[in-house]
């Protein structure tokens, strides 16, 4: 609208500045249309600031969603983490507490298997030491060969039981080691899960800490860029008002009524001539210039 009113003017005034070849004494002398186009230049040039920061803002904003989103991720990933870690750890105290009662179990049959070699070798010295033994009597009270047999076998069966459950526990025992060292094992797998995970936790959360520090620097960005564009926006606003000014002053100025005497062609009909300045822009002693008017030489 300013550049279409500013348009308009031109054309009222350029037929006031062909005229003033003929007749000098016309409105508006000392108005400059240079002006015009500095304001115009200063308003195309916030115009353009105005717009790289509304462009850097958009791709911060763009930024920002991208960075969240890569924020959000990597909290996902370090709760997985720290869920895993804790499911491991509870694991360790299972398989702690299993190698606690295994270990108990195998002390207990260490245990019982001294105190089963134990009797059985009482037993084996009574029968070989000592004639009053209980199980020398049973042999020595058979009422004949027959009985003397069966009685022996009998002897017989007892330390045959002792070295079967001496033979049991033992192989008892060797499970249990066995499967204590298996636990071990588990007992080490996990402790090293747990330091897999700890270790992706501090990665994670060393990327975390990065991205929220790049996020406060984007803020940071978005707040300066924003001040950025309301400062031009309002000086934008001050300029156009100032230019609206200055062209209801050209206006105003243009509407004075003309003093001289009857408007008509300034030359001869039958005069050589030719335009040497056209309406409109120009460049005048380097210096850009809106000629309102047309020049004949």
């Amino acid at each position: 609208m300013k550049k279409l009113k500013f348009k308009i003017l031109s054309a009222a005034l350029a037929g006031t500045s062909l005229l003033a070849l003929c007749f000098p004494v016309l409105a508006g002398e000392g108005l400059t249309d240079a002006t015009v186009q500095s304001y115009e230049d200063q308003i195309a040039e916030i115009a353009r600031k105005k717009e790289a920061a509304l462009n850097a803002l958009s791709d911060i904003q763009s930024e920002k969603s991208s960075t969240w989103s890569t924020i959000s991720e990597l909290d996902n990933i370090i709760e997985y983490n720290n869920q895993m870690k804790a499911l491991a750890e509870g694991q360790i105290d299972v398989l702690n507490q299993n190698i606690a009662d295994t270990t108990a179990d195998i002390e207990d049959k260490e245990q019982r298997i001294i105190n089963q070699q134990e009797a059985f070798l009482d037993r084996m010295v009574d029968v070989y030491m000592d004639d009053d033994s209980d199980y020398m009597e049973i042999i020595l009270g058979a009422e004949n060969l027959l009985d003397f047999l069966i009685k022996l076998d009998y002897v017989n069966a007892i330390f045959d039981y002792d070295e079967e459950i001496i033979t049991d526990l033992t192989e008892t025992k060797i499970e249990l080691e066995k499967a204590k060292a298996d636990l071990d094992v588990q007992k080490e797998t996990q402790k090293l899960r747990v330091s897999d995970f700890e270790q992706a936790i501090n990665d994670n959360q060393t990327a975390y800490d990065q991205k929220l520090n790049y996020m406060a620097s984007l803020e940071e960005d978005e707040v300066r860029q924003a001040q950025i564009y309301n400062y031009n926006r309002q000086l934008e606003e001050e300029l156009n008002v100032e230019l609206e000014n200055y062209l209801a002053e050209l206006q105003r100025k243009s509407q004075s009524v003309y003093v001289g005497g009857d408007v008509g062609w300034p030359l001869d009909l039958n005069a050589t001539y030719y335009v040497s300045s056209e309406y409109g822009w120009r460049t005048l002693y380097g210096v850009q210039d809106f000629h309102l008017g047309i020049d004949l030489a």
